[in-house]
């Protein structure tokens, strides 16, 4: 993958993560945008090699539990995050 398809990938998930996942409640600050990009390459990595929704949940509820020290989303909002981060489009980069 080229460098700016990786980059437009992350911005997907950067932008997922922070407006449907947001496990602390930062969505409604426009100052905010970037909280979550810590956790865009792990997540970016599991996407890429295609790992299955249960490890991207885990993955999102370890973040949740053992980084951020919160109490964990529920299951069913963690998998909706999971959809939605399959959702991701892999696109090339445009022709010069």
């Amino acid at each position: 993958m080229d460098t700016y398809t990786e980059r437009q990938v992350q911005n997907q998930i950067s932008r997922i993560l922070w407006g449907q996942w947001d496990p602390i409640g930062v969505q409604g600050d426009p100052k905010a945008w970037g909280e979550y990009d810590a956790y865009v390459g792990g997540v970016y990595d599991l996407l890429v090699r295609g790992a299955p929704d249960d490890e991207v949940i885990e993955h999102l509820r370890r973040l949740e539990t053992e980084t951020m020290g919160l109490p964990g989303s529920s299951k069913a909002h963690l998998a909706a995050i999971a959809a939605a981060l399959r959702g991701v489009t892999f696109r090339p980069a445009p022709a010069p």
